[in-house]
């Protein structure tokens, strides 16, 4: 080190090969953010949200009369190559994902009742290939003084069970107790 620091030799240095290694190295960032942009940009989104409304009219029109169902609410990501999106549900690959929310009205007495509506629910929507979705329902309310209930289903083994095996998969949240006040 000492060697290096204590040259009588003159440090020479090219500012011109220097500006012409930045330009290189800027152009080579821009070049790969730009390639980035491109893969997860507007045309991935679009089909996205596409793909996430035709999932969503599916559910309504196969659970549309069942009146126990306050919102319903569809994710998807694509993860494919660029050149390999998919336009529509039927064209999913098994590295996409999707996600369905299903919050329910009402107050459950059980995880017992919670999980046989979700079943009754899981049983009428027809998901397709099961495996590239994942279901959570969700019910209560904490702000109410209400046990919160959460079940998610994520592969087709959790959906061929039965309620009572589903009832042992739900989460159950109980409101915090509220202080007594003193007089």
């Amino acid at each position: 080190l000492s060697n290096f620091l204590f040259r009588k030799d003159r440090l020479k240095y090219d500012f011109l090969s220097g500006f012409f290694c930045l330009c290189i190295v800027g152009g080579s960032l821009l070049i790969s953010t730009g390639s980035v942009a491109y893969a997860y940009g507007q045309g991935r989104y679009e089909a996205e949200a596409s793909i996430s409304q035709q999932i969503s009219d599916q559910c309504y029109e196969q659970l549309r009369d069942i009146q126990d169902i306050s919102s319903l609410s569809v994710q998807v990501s694509l993860n494919g190559a660029v050149n390999d999106i998919p336009q529509s549900y039927q064209e999913l690959h098994p590295y996409d994902y999707v996600s369905i929310h299903i919050r329910l009205l009402g107050q459950d007495g059980s995880a017992q009742s919670f999980a046989q509506r979700c079943k009754e629910i899981t049983s009428r929507l027809d998901s397709g290939d099961f495996s590239l979705f994942t279901l959570s329902f969700y019910a209560g309310d904490l702000s109410k003084e209400q046990n919160e209930y959460e079940l998610t289903i994520q592969d087709r083994f959790q959906k061929g069970l039965s309620a009572e095996h589903l009832a042992e998969l739900v989460t159950v949240t109980k409101p915090a107790p509220q202080p007594e006040e003193e007089p």
